[in-house]
């Protein structure tokens, strides 16, 4: 588990805006390492004007690297204990088994859950962990050799687009990362690239808890209209006072839609066979604002590399 390149990256576009730049705490699942720290070290310090002047020898931490970054609170949960640590096992329900139910503005799971078997308590926690209007990032793996041994599960775009689905996040990006490359993650994107199964990728996804709900457990979208349980399940409704102002009055700056057409396509097909027209259209309206509003993208897209 650890920090590189790619989340620095990361962390330094999205906290530049609001209201992402005034976050003041970070919990992390997993005590993270920071690898490559000098290359993280001088991309925080270009970033923010805050600088450390480290002995020789020195590590160079992840509460260091969020210090720089503003946060004025850290803290992450690990089963092996640390700086900052409770020692929480993410199989459990933290909030239940460990009466913790304290917030935070961000929350992040680099390369943690996939080697937890209990993925609905790991999710659930993240959940409970995430003040409204925070932000969850998750660095997971998608593709290569190495997660073959590496952990109990990979992740795929689908599980990222239905989990924001059931419980109205609002997916700021998405990315993959080869190596020390950061590239937007799109359908057609991926339609393009033929990677070699020793590649190593990583998604990298940002995920904005816009209601504070209890936390509801997805379905897969593609299989909505053939499912029995149909019925069992349903998507909370996409309409706009679901998604209220967050404190930010230049929404432009924080407008990002999900670059896969297809996916808000299927869940608007669901929505009429379920009748419900609203948040059938509401699907239907966001396609249009991506095929006519390539102006309109996620403050990410510039990554100040």
């Amino acid at each position: 588990m650890g920090i590189g390149m790619p989340p620095a990256q990361i962390y330094g576009s999205f906290l530049k805006y609001a209201p992402f730049k005034n976050f003041k705490s970070v919990i992390e699942l997993g005590a993270q390492d920071v690898y490559d720290p000098d290359l993280v070290k001088g991309h925080a310090e270009k970033n923010t004007g805050v600088q450390y002047e480290l002995p020789p020898n020195s590590i160079y931490t992840a509460a260091m690297m969020y210090k720089a970054y503003g946060f004025d609170s850290y803290a992450c949960i690990d089963a092996l204990g640390g700086d900052n640590c409770f020692v929480f096992d993410l199989n459990n329900n933290i909030r239940a088994n460990y009466d913790f139910a304290e917030q935070f503005d961000l929350v992040t799971n680099h390369g943690t859950t996939e080697h937890c078997f209990n993925q609905l308590n790991c999710f659930t926690n993240i959940h409970n962990l995430c003040k409204q209007g925070g932000v969850m990032y998750h660095a997971l793996p998608c593709h290569g050799l190495v997660y073959l041994t590496h952990c109990f599960y990979t992740y795929q775009p689908p599980f990222y687009y239905n989990l924001a689905a059931a419980n109205n996040y609002k997916v700021i990006g998405m990315y993959m990362s080869i190596g020390y490359d950061l590239i937007p993650y799109t359908l057609e994107y991926m339609q393009k690239l033929s990677l070699p199964n020793s590649t190593y990728v990583l998604l990298h996804v940002l995920l904005q808890k816009v209601v504070e709900q209890e936390f509801r457990m997805p379905y897969d979208g593609q299989y909505l209209e053939s499912s029995f349980v149909k019925d069992q399940y349903q998507y909370q409704s996409l309409e706009e006072e679901l998604q209220p102002e967050l404190g930010n009055s230049d929404n432009s700056t924080i407008i990002d839609l999900p670059n896969s057409i297809d996916e808000y396509h299927a869940l608007g097909k669901f929505f009429l066979s379920q009748g419900k027209t609203k948040e059938a259209a509401k699907c239907y309206s966001i396609i249009l604002s991506i095929i006519s509003s390539p102006s309109i993208s996620s403050p990410l897209a510039s990554l100040n590399v």
